[in-house]
């Protein structure tokens, strides 16, 4: 999603799914002019399709104010992972 005129910051982690195991979900932050679609989204998700492949692309992408980050400036990944297991898990579609 890097490199995108519309994305500021952006962020992949792995969060549990009842059919797969575990699916990315990516939490992006917009520039100042992107405004937050569903539009923009699917567009998103298929730049990276095409840039790395399908099976890394997002099932889920969520936009965000902002990402927590560590005392030296990177992502803290470690309280996306947390936040995402406080959720309710998706239920099986069985």
């Amino acid at each position: 999603l890097f490199g995108d005129p519309s994305v500021a910051q952006c962020a992949a982690i792995g969060v549990p799914d009842a059919i797969r195991g575990q699916i990315i979900r990516a939490y992006v932050v917009l520039s100042a002019a992107a405004v937050a679609s569903d539009a923009l989204a699917v567009a998103l998700t298929e730049r990276v399709r095409q840039r790395l492949g399908p099976y890394k692309a997002p099932r889920e992408l969520r936009f965000v104010e902002s990402l927590p980050q560590t005392s030296t400036g990177k992502v803290a990944r470690a309280v996306l992972r947390a936040a995402a297991l406080m959720e309710r898990p998706l239920e099986s579609a069985q």
